[in-house]
């Protein structure tokens, strides 16, 4: 990013003022990336002040070698990764002044020596991850100013003395995820600095002694993931500046006394997944600045008395997931700088008195055990707690003095538990609590004075609970009560005085209960309350509600009526009325929702109602949003809505309409959606959406249509608003027209509005699920913006010619789920559709493609051609795939010969790493026999065969290398090539052979991976120039017919110079980038 910064001079000329500004930029980076095709297939990715980054994947040793050297400026940062070597070796970094150097998910066996000696004296940081390695490479040893090195994911079995020798600036060494077994007693020795060392996820069982002798200096340690049977005192003996160690994921059965004794500063200690059975006072002895105690997932069944003593400062005790029965008498008691008690998912049955003393803002968890009380003094002086959680216990009582008058918790967890009443739990002392949580419990009642006087208690849930009786005024003294949660309970009544006066309660949710009894004033005192849910209950009366009241929820009750001589207080905050699913009918008379004065949403679905109650609803002069759905109209008159201007939104799906009057939505000039989906709807007049000017989605999905116009107008057209909204929440799943799933048979002339002087832009249209036989050019009508065509699932066999080559706007079309065969692809019925990303054909009876024109759409990316009758693939669309294109064929009767030989190699090269093998994983052979039952993304090459020897020889295997030019000077050949695979290929091998058979090798030489250039003599112009790939360990490639060229052949050619064909993507991307800048050259 360019920074622009602005320096101004300020001139003051008599009276005057003069500005004048100028642009700083600041100056580049010092080391500035070169363009891709110069160091192909690697990529810089960012440049800098302290040079490059840059990455080479999925590519080979050949490749890597060559490209890195031919980049010019510093590299700070160089990335291997998912690359085809084995093995890494000759000068390959030797040019390079490298810091950070990562090789990673690449199969590298080994690491000759000398390998990193150009970069020992700059590197700083190695990654060597998921690779084969299965040893340390001696290599490792020349990086004397490595500070830090990563070996993850290997196969390497034993640490041998001395393999880190010379690397004494070493600070971190991690060594994990391996197989190593063993260890040499000095291959440390010369690791002075190390600072941290991992060893995790290995299969170590013992460290010789003094295996750490030299790391006096080091600091964090990882042995977790290991199999040791025992810690032994010698281990850590020397270690003195231990601060963090973590042995978790062991079978460490006990702890002896001594193991830590002199790791005296040590902080933290990870022992979880061991088998420790007890704890006792010697356990800890030394660590007198411990912090961080982990001892979860052991199965610890005893904790001695004063097993923490000794560790004074310990912040966090981790003991969850053991076998502890119980918390004995003050084992948690003066710990003046705990935070964190976890004892979760135990066995705990008992806690005994002052098992908790002396302990502040402390984090308790003691949920998922068996408790079935708490005694008297089992917390004493916890001042503060910051949570306590006993949840999912089998408590039925807590005693009233569990808790001393010094002690609270900041927030209570006792949900899934026993308890039958709010008085079984002690609140007098809770002082400071926030929040209380006694969900899932079997609680009947809340007693009158179950709280004291509390002015941080915010939230209350007694959800799914048996509460049936509260008491009167019970949460008044609760002063900061913010949100109360009663819902799944069995309230059946609530007085006047159930809730009093509450003037801070923000939300009450008092859902799926049983209410039928509500006094219309119970929520009179809760003047600042914003969301009340009351719905699923069985209320026959709509409450008063409160004048502050945003949200209001009485859905699925058994409301008849809205009563009241004035229903509804003056309401200038209601935002939400939901009246889903009550039994209204057609009782909202004129007057029912004045004072609403707010509202913006109006819900009233599933209430039996036969008409809109539109004398009620002129009322609500700010409704945005009508859900009548799930009713039981079967006609909209003239002007059944009435008024409401500021509506945009109605749904009337799942009614029973079978007839809508010319003007039935008139008075609803705000209109922008409407859903007349799963209704009767046989027959729309044109001039029923007259009016509907604003309408942008219009959905008439699941009905009888099966016309949508008269003889002189369509239905349509006073829709002047209608497109697609991609501004919606719903973004593209907002369909512009649904007419899905009707009767359609034919798409007729006058069916889509279409006027030169009113701007209609339908750009969505589903015609799916219809009983179109024929797509005729009548659908052209009314469509020329369309961007998504569905018309799917019809009974198309045709679709006629210039339909599909006018839609030059289409994005997507889906023709899947006909009855469409090859016909419609011919006399150029297809054609170009410039913009089409999106082409779903499934399901029909294609027995080929029309692939001229398909490789023709720059921008298609997804090509659904599954369960049809091909049989071949076209390897006219292999380039069309390399591009970006999905193809999806499965469910075909594929024959898997050669012409697949551009997907397999695609696939094996780049396609599987970009994650795009799937469709092709998908895809199955049906022939030749012994590929039967293949998916094509398991195939090589070499397997895919073809009967007819013209295609065997247009379709030929990839070779390694190709032949980039030839030169004849003398009686030398000269000739370059370049590297033509991602596989395994590194240093080259140039051959003269006879042509007799068995043909005789003449000259023969070996060339490293660095170089693209060799000389043979031309004595023999019967013979053979061939160049061999050899893998990174030394085995000579198999040969292919394009790796060779007959020298006579050559020297035959007119040209002195015999050039090649371009047919590599570096060299491609080489011309390309050349004429670029001829341009740029010729423009200036």
């Amino acid at each position: 990013m360019t920074w622009m910064k602005y320096m101004c001079l300020v001139v003051l000329v008599g009276l005057g003022k003069q500005v004048r500004c100028q642009k700083w930029v600041d100056p580049p980076p010092k080391y500035q990336c070169p363009e891709d095709w110069e160091i192909y297939p690697c990529k810089c990715i960012s440049d800098g002040d302290e040079g490059l980054h840059v990455e080479c994947s999925n590519t080979n040793l050949a490749a890597v070698g060559y490209a890195i050297k031919l980049v010019k400026p510093l590299i700070h940062t160089l990335v291997i990764s998912n690359c085809n070597i084995e093995k890494l070796y000759g000068n390959i970094f030797n040019p390079l002044t490298l810091k950070v150097l990562w090789v990673v998910d690449t199969p590298i066996r080994d690491v000759s020596d000398g390998t990193f000696d150009g970069i020992g004296a700059s590197l700083r940081e190695l990654y060597i991850h998921n690779t084969w390695l299965s040893r340390v490479p001696p290599a490792v040893k020349n990086l004397t100013n490595l500070v830090k090195l990563e070996i993850d994911g290997s196969r390497i079995k034993y640490l041998p003395p001395k393999v880190f020798d010379g690397m004494s600036a070493l600070l971190d060494l991690k060594v994990s995820e391996s197989e190593v077994e063993n260890i040499h007693a000095g291959v440390f020795s010369g690791l002075r600095r190390l600072k941290r060392l991992s060893l995790y996820n290995n299969k170590i069982v013992t460290f010789p002694k003094d295996t750490f002798k030299a790391q006096i200096n080091l600091e964090y340690l990882d042995l977790s993931h290991n199999q040791f049977p025992k810690l032994e005192p010698h281990y850590f003996l020397p270690l003195s500046k231990l601060l963090w160690c973590n042995v978790s994921h062991n079978e460490i059965p006990t702890l002896n006394s001594r193991v830590f004794s002199r790791n005296s500063v040590l902080r933290v200690l990870h022992l979880n997944h061991n088998q420790l059975t007890s704890l006792d006072a010697n356990s800890f002895r030394g660590m007198r600045f411990m912090r961080r105690l982990y001892m979860s997932d052991n199965q610890i069944k005893r904790v001695g008395r004063g097993a923490f003593r000794g560790v004074s400062r310990i912040g966090t005790i981790d003991l969850a997931r053991n076998n502890l029965t119980t918390v004995d008498f003050q084992m948690f008691s003066d710990l003046r700088f705990i935070d964190t008690i976890d004892l979760a998912e135990n066995n705990i049955k008992e806690v005994h008195r002052e098992s908790f003393k002396n302990i502040y803002l402390t984090k308790i968890n003691i949920s998922h055990n068996v408790l079935d009380t708490l005694p008297e003094g089992a917390f004493r002086g916890c001042e503060n707690m910051t949570f306590l959680d006993l949840s999912h216990n089998r408590l039925t009582t807590i005693d009233p003095e569990a808790f001393d008058d010094s002690t609270y918790a900041g927030e209570m967890f006792l949900q899934y538990n026993q308890l039958t009443s709010l008085a079984d739990v002690p609140m007098k002392n809770q002082r400071g609590i926030r929040l209380l949580n006694v969900s899932h419990n079997d609680l009947m009642d809340i007693p009158k004075n179950s709280f004291p006087k509390l002015f941080e208690l915010h939230t209350i849930d007694f959800s799914y609970n048996n509460i049936s009786d509260i008491g009167r005024s019970v949460f008044t003294p609760l002063f900061s009560l913010r949100f109360l949660y009663f819902q799944h309970n069995s309230l059946t009544t609530l007085e006047s005085s159930t809730f009093g006066k509450l003037p801070s309660l923000l939300e009450m949710d008092l859902s799926y209960n049983q209410l039928q009894n509500v006094r219309r004033s119970v929520f009179s005192g809760l003047n600042s309350i914003r969301t009340i849910h009351i719905d699923h209950n069985r209320l026959g009366e709509i409450p008063s509600p409160p004048i502050s009241l945003n949200h209001l929820h009485v859905a699925h009750n058994e409301v008849t009526r809205i009563k009241g001589r004035q229903a509804w207080p003056t309401m200038n905050s209601l935002i939400v009325l939901d009246l889903d699913y009550n039994r209204l009918g057609d009782s909202i008379e004129g007057g029912r929702f004045d004072n609403l004065n707010t509202v913006g949403t109006l819900k009233l679905r599933g209430n039996n109602i036969t008409r809109p109650p539109w004398e009620a609803l002129g009322a609500l002069q700010s409704l945005r949003t009508l859900h009548l759905d799930d009713n039981l109209m079967t006609n909209l008159t003239q002007r059944a809505f009435g008024r409401l201007p500021a509506t945009a939104e109605i749904t009337l799906s799942g009614n029973q309409l079978n007839n809508i009057s010319m003007n039935a939505f008139e008075g609803l000039l705000q209109i922008q959606h409407l859903d007349l989906s799963r209704n009767n709807l046989s027959y729309i007049p044109p001039g029923a959406f007259q009016s509907l000017t604003a309408v942008r989605t219009l959905n008439l999905s699941h009905n009888h249509l099966d016309r949508l116009q008269n003889k002189t107008h369509g239905v349509f057209e006073d829709l002047q608003s209608l497109r697609w909204d991609s501004s919606t929440s719903d973004g593209p799943i907002s369909f512009q027209l649904d007419l899905s799933y009707n009767r359609i048979p034919f798409v007729t002339k006058k069916m889509f509005p279409e006027n030169k002087w009113i701007p209609y832009r339908l750009e969505w249209l589903d015609l799916s699920h219809n009983s179109m036989p024929v797509l005729t050019k009548e659908i052209l009508t009314g469509t020329k913006h369309l961007l998504h065509l569905n018309v799917s699932h019809n009974m198309l066999n045709d679709i006629r010619r210039g339909i599909l080559t006018n839609f030059t706007t289409l994005e997507t079309l889906d023709i899947s789920g006909n009855q469409l065969d090859d016909k419609v692809f011919m006399d150029g019925r297809f054609g170009i559709m410039p913009n089409l990303t999106v082409f779903r054909m499934a399901n029909n009876s294609f027995f080929s493609l029309p692939v001229e024109q398909l490789v023709e759409h720059k921008e298609l990316r997804l090509l659904d051609v599954s369960f049809n009758k091909l049989t071949a693939f076209h390897p006219g669309l292999a380039h069309n795939i390399k591009k970006g294109l999905d193809i999806h064929y499965e469910g075909n009767q594929l024959k898997c010969d050669c012409l697949l030989r551009p997907v397999a190699y695609w696939l094996i090269s780049v396609g599987r790493l970009r994650g795009r093998a799937g469709p092709w994983d998908k895809t199955i052979c049906q022939s030749p026999k012994y590929l039967q039952g293949r998916s094509v993304g398991s195939l090589l090459e070499e397997q895919l065969i073809c009967d007819d020897n013209d295609l065997a020889n247009q379709f030929k295997l990839n070779p390694d290398v190709v032949f980039q030019k030839i030169i004849p000077e003398d009686d030398l050949l000269k000739f370059r090539w370049s590297v033509n695979t991602n596989e395994d290929v590194a240093d080259f091998r140039l051959e003269l052979k006879t042509k007799s058979f068995p043909p005789q090798t003449i000259f023969e030489k070996d060339v490293t991976y660095s170089e693209r250039y060799g000389e043979v003599p031309t004595s023999n112009q019967e013979a053979s120039l061939c160049i061999f790939g050899k893998t990174s360990t030394g085995r000579v490639r198999s040969w292919r017919q394009q790796q060779c060229q007959n020298i006579g052949d050559v020297l035959a050619s007119s040209s002195s110079i015999h050039y090649f064909p371009l047919s590599s993507s570096w060299a491609k991307l080489i011309l390309s980038a050349l004429l670029s800048r001829l341009s740029l050259l010729t423009l200036a």
